[in-house]
């Protein structure tokens, strides 16, 4: 699934998952570009700035559209783009902006509170130069790869798209999507040898080996992860229904998140829609690698993963599990920990409504 690459390791959404150039201070990826629910990380200087510092989730576009939402009290937000092309490509990215725009925001409407309706690109400054900032909101720039490489590729901290000098960049809306996704929170989950070589992740806009046309379940699936970890909803590395997955190669050390299915190692809740207060939570555990005291927690949503209402060790391989769930209605969680430690591999959220039934 895709890589968040929201903040450095967890946001998050973020869910520490990137795909970063090491030669660069970006977000890269080849020419014909793409997917998603990965969170980002930098592990580059640059200017004296220690990118691998950065909590990614502060530079998600996703809070600026938000402030646009609340100083122009409209649910139809006006967003600041600058493009430094001459007035023909400014045209052709003005479009492919709106495009991209719309898709990513269609997904989250509807969905955890977020209520704006229709994100329009704005065009301020020039052709030479770019402001950082307008009417309060920082500006998304669009400006040549400085270095004349082939590859675009995003600089997050700087919301900035660097197109890169091959064709398809001026041709493919796709491209100028992918990128967006990354200013979103989202990283690559492509395979790159001598980068990242993520196993089972599907087509996907943030996959650059598909040529999608709209957004995928695993593309929706992350920017909610985002939101999600934005609004405080949830502390989870992986979205609802996925589990950090394998990788051959994973220079950066990112948690890629996959579908959580019996191929996967992970854990699901088989009882989810139908526990009351009081009542046991039953947790089904599969294809957990070999080590000691594995273990499963129920959280208050939210929570930090040390403050655990009740906890299972569990063994390697698959099996099944009860918790006593919580006595109160409310929003929960069941996280999943290898080796006794607080270093969250899984987790899935799960609502409690009513009162204890009478014993």
């Amino acid at each position: 699934m895709t890589r968040l690459l929201i903040f450095n390791l967890l946001m998050f959404f973020i869910f520490a998952c990137t795909n970063n150039d090491p030669q660069s201070n970006r977000t890269s990826h080849n020419a014909d570009f793409m997917p998603t629910n990965e969170l980002i990380s930098f592990h580059e200087i640059e200017d004296g700035f220690d990118l691998s510092t950065i909590f990614t989730l502060e530079y998600s576009i996703l809070s600026e559209i938000l402030k646009a939402r609340q100083s122009q009290n409209s649910q139809n937000v006006r967003y600041p783009i600058c493009i430094n092309l001459d007035a023909e490509r400014t045209q052709i990215f003005l479009g492919f902006a709106q495009k991209s725009m719309k898709m990513w925001n269609d997904a989250l409407i509807g969905y955890g509170e977020w209520d704006v309706l229709s994100v329009e690109p704005e065009l301020v400054g020039d052709s030479e130069s770019c402001p950082d900032m307008h009417d309060g909101l920082r500006v998304y720039k669009l400006i040549p790869e400085p270095n004349n490489n082939e590859r675009s590729g995003a600089a997050v901290h700087k919301f900035t798209f660097l197109i890169g000098t091959h064709s398809s960049n001026y041709t493919d809306w796709r491209v100028f999507a992918h990128e967006y996704g990354h200013q979103i929170g989202l990283g690559d989950t492509y395979t790159e040898p001598g980068y990242q070589q993520p196993v089972g992740q599907p087509a996907a806009i943030m996959n650059n080996l598909y040529a999608l046309n709209t957004l995928s379940e695993d593309d929706i699936d992350g920017i909610r992860h985002v939101w999600d970890r934005l609004r405080g909803a949830t502390q989870a590395q992986c979205p609802l229904g996925y589990t950090i997955g394998q990788t051959n190669e994973n220079r950066n050390n990112h948690n890629f998140c996959v579908k959580s299915t019996s191929a996967n190692s992970g854990i699901e809740l088989l009882n989810a829609d139908s526990v009351e207060p009081g009542q046991p939570i039953i947790v089904n555990y599969v294809n957990i690698p070999s080590g000691v005291n594995h273990w499963v927690g129920l959280y208050q949503e939210g929570d930090p993963n040390e403050n655990f209402i009740r906890y299972v060790f569990i063994d390697s391989g698959s099996g099944t599990v009860k918790l006593d769930g919580p006595n109160s209605p409310g929003n929960y969680e069941i996280r999943l920990f290898y080796n006794d430690s607080y270093n969250l591999e899984g987790a899935i959220s799960f609502s409690i409504d009513g009162v204890a039934s009478e014993p």
